[in-house]
């Protein structure tokens, strides 16, 4: 909390800051992965983290490689210390809202969240035109392609049940997408975030991707099988489909164990309960 909110609180420095830190962005953020606060804080593409999890895939060159590396290990860090001052800038004015403020300080304030909102998209901006420069058109149409396929899968809920479209895909359960809509009420750690924040950096963009390869594939096929296309290529289409599926239900049960390692049996439960509410939902 700022010098001019104390002053006008008129509760000691100590209290303020014991406060702020159990509080801080309570609210606004408590229950977002990194990806999803980044999404919030600034309407710029976040590339970092997805070119940085499908160098293979996207086929980088050890130059390519080294000015991601570099690129991250100068900026990372101004990006996230950027990206907890607008969410705790925005906890600020949330938490102080109905407080008898005067104009000049809801001014100071609004000036603040403007000045590091405005900072964060300079930077993303930077990152996106050294990536550009760095990749050549035919990686960067496949990172722009991935990127689509992720945030298809993440933000598009107006569709439909997702674990149901999920479990469609593939049967086995997908509790990553129940942990990221119900973390709250889960319940968990810090270290328990961290910890399964980190299975799904390192997991989420291939599986997404295969989801995104069997459902185009998908209407390819019936839409050849409707124009009476040859029964032995349609079959072995069909069979590529199903050993995709059979890598994301590998990847799902692996998921599973990962999560369950990580969780208490209580919250574990509540995710099993959500989990099923969402695979009964009509």
């Amino acid at each position: 909390m700022t010098t001019r909110l104390r002053n006008v609180l008129g509760i000691s420095k100590t209290l303020v800051i014991a406060g702020f830190m159990a509080v801080s962005g309570s609210a606004i953020s408590s229950d977002k992965t990194m990806m999803q606060k980044a999404m919030h804080t600034s309407p710029m593409p976040s590339l970092m983290m997805l070119i940085s999890n499908n160098a293979d895939l996207l086929e980088l060159d050890n130059d390519q490689l080294e000015t991601v590396r570099s690129w991250r290990m100068e900026n990372m860090s101004k990006s996230k210390m950027l990206i907890k001052e607008i969410l705790d800038l925005e906890a600020e004015i949330k938490d102080n809202v109905l407080i008898d403020l005067s104009q000049q300080e809801i001014t100071e304030l609004k000036e603040d969240l403007m000045e590091a909102r405005g900072n964060l998209i300079d930077l993303k901006y930077k990152c996106i035109s050294t990536m550009k420069s760095a990749l050549d058109e035919d990686q960067w149409k496949k990172l722009m392609e991935l990127r689509e396929t992720n945030m298809r899968i993440m933000t598009d809920k107006a569709g439909g049940n997702e674990i149901q479209a999920f479990l469609r895909v593939s049967p086995m359960p997908k509790f990553m997408a129940v942990v990221l809509m119900h973390g709250h009420e889960i319940g968990m750690t810090a270290e328990q975030k961290e910890a399964l924040e980190g299975w799904r950096l390192k997991n989420m963009n291939h599986w997404a991707m295969l989801f995104d390869q069997v459902l185009k594939e998908e209407e390819a096929i019936t839409d050849s099988a409707l124009e009476m296309g040859d029964n032995k290529e349609l079959m072995d289409r069909f069979a590529t489909i199903n050993e995709k599926r059979r890598e994301m239900a590998q990847m799902s049960l692996d998921c599973r164990d990962n999560m369950r390692k990580v969780l208490d049996d209580d919250q574990w439960k509540i995710v099993v309960e959500k989990f099923q509410q969402y695979r009964k939902a009509r």
